[in-house]
């Protein structure tokens, strides 16, 4: 009995086979994620960075620079996407800063942000890792909390500082599937308004206050985890 038929019929199924898994890699390959909206990203990290100018105005005179610093602390932001190389990103910052004219004054500072913007990115890399760069410019509130020390026979008090900040953040986002890692470089900027007053301490009759104005600008590294749904 003859085998060739049947083996002949094994052969074209496995070419059948063979050629089907190529074009269906090849339909995979087609469609870029360049092509798609972006799937909703978690990411949450630690930041650390320098403070090149913090310029204080003090009942709306300039009263100089307080001297360099550093800002540390962490991050947390979801970017959800709307269009192809285009994304929404809400992100929050809580850190401690320091600087020179608050080390001086036994100053402690303590920052909170909360900023909404656009995000545009480019898929760079799809195997083996997927890499995405991306620019993102958010803008919102921040608070601010001093807890002021005593300079001499002075003590003093700050109110909550309130005002704005906004940032441009440029980042790489190394993915293995769902999960992966984010690098980050920002340039900041906060406006901050608050009140501050202080009191003699040998005579608490004795008080004044004043209004102050933060100009800070800073340069910060984040690094973080990544979580794509």
């Amino acid at each position: 009995m003859s085998m060739r038929p049947h083996s002949s019929r094994l052969t074209g199924s496995a070419f059948s086979a063979v050629v089907l898994l190529a074009s269906t890699a090849r339909g995979e390959d087609a469609v870029s994620p360049n092509s798609q909206v972006a799937r909703p990203r978690l990411q949450i990290g630690s930041l650390l960075g320098i403070i090149d100018s913090n310029k204080l105005s003090v009942d709306g005179r300039n009263r100089g620079d307080e001297g360099d610093g550093w800002i540390a602390g962490g991050s947390a932001a979801y970017a959800h996407g709307l269009l192809p190389h285009f994304s929404l990103v809400l992100l929050t910052r809580i850190a401690g800063e320091l600087t020179d004219w608050a080390q001086m004054r036994d100053e402690q500072r303590t920052r909170v942000d909360l900023a909404l913007g656009p995000e545009f990115w480019w898929c760079a890399v799809t195997r083996p890792t997927t890499v995405v760069v991306r620019l993102s410019v958010p803008a919102g509130p921040t608070w601010t909390w001093f807890q002021g020390g005593e300079v001499g026979p002075v003590r003093e008090r700050y109110s909550t500082g309130h005002g704005f900040n906004i940032a441009g953040v440029g980042g790489i986002d190394m993915m293995w599937k769902h999960h992966g890692i984010s690098v980050e470089l920002a340039y900041l900027r906060h406006f901050t308004y608050m009140t501050h007053e202080g009191t003699l301490v040998p005579d608490p009759t004795v008080e004044g206050s004043e209004e102050y104005r933060f100009d800070q600008s800073s340069l910060v590294f984040g690094i973080g985890y990544s979580y794509r749904f």
